[in-house]
């Protein structure tokens, strides 16, 4: 969190909200960590015509947002279901972060096979 209470990643993870079914992540501005697979997420958000936007998320936005999910290489992209005690999207992943697990799952199945074809 940055001195003016603006939530802007996890320990080794980057955040995502979902708003009014658009995708909102920190700007890198903030200094938050590039995150290979935060830019992924971002193109293939595009890629669905999906709105993207950096933009700073003070803790009552995230708090209101219909979706939270956090993504790294290691973890690829998990659900906040509990925020704060409070259920995020019903306490289940939302659609929209349910689309974007099975697009980044799919991306990252075409990547390792055409790596292994090498």
């Amino acid at each position: 969190m940055t001195p003016e209470g603006q939530v802007t990643e996890g320990t080794a993870t980057n955040l995502f909200l979902v708003e009014r079914g658009a995708l909102v992540t920190p700007p890198r501005s903030t200094g938050i960590l590039p995150g290979v697979t935060r830019a992924i997420v971002l193109a293939l958000a595009r890629r669905e015509d999906v709105t993207t936007r950096e933009e700073p998320v003070p803790v009552r936005r995230l708090r209101s947002a219909a979706e939270v999910f956090l993504t790294s290489s290691t973890i690829e992209i998990v659900p906040v279901v509990r925020l704060d005690g409070r259920e995020v999207a019903h306490g289940e992943p939302g659609e929209l972060t349910r689309l974007l697990q099975a697009r980044y799952t799919a991306h990252v199945q075409r990547t390792l096979r055409v790596a292994g074809t090498r």
